[in-house]
């Protein structure tokens, strides 16, 4: 497992709205309907200036599968690019 910062030195990241989170366990990737989800996610790390992981990835587009999942990009309390198999999946 990767080194895990302290919650009050590292940024989170908002799920589409609210607070920022430390190391959420599922993502919309669709904020405008949530039908795309990033699910069961677990950090291998969660750093300063980024945080990486994985998750299954669920689309009524294609069949559930195994991601890699990272963010970074940090602005104040919270991480603002979200990237999913090295793609940009949001903002």
């Amino acid at each position: 497992m990767g080194e895990v910062a302290s919650s009050a030195d590292v940024p989170g990241y908002i799920d589409c709205f609210g607070k920022p989170s430390q190391r959420p366990t599922e993502l919309s990737l669709k904020c405008v309907d949530d039908s795309t989800r990033l699910i069961g996610i677990v950090w291998d790390s969660w750093q300063q200036d980024s945080a990486e992981g994985h998750a299954t990835l669920v689309s009524p587009d294609v069949e559930p599968r195994d991601v890699q999942v990272s963010l970074s990009s940090p602005i104040g309390e919270s991480f603002t690019d979200l990237y999913v198999e090295g793609e940009l999946a949001y903002p």
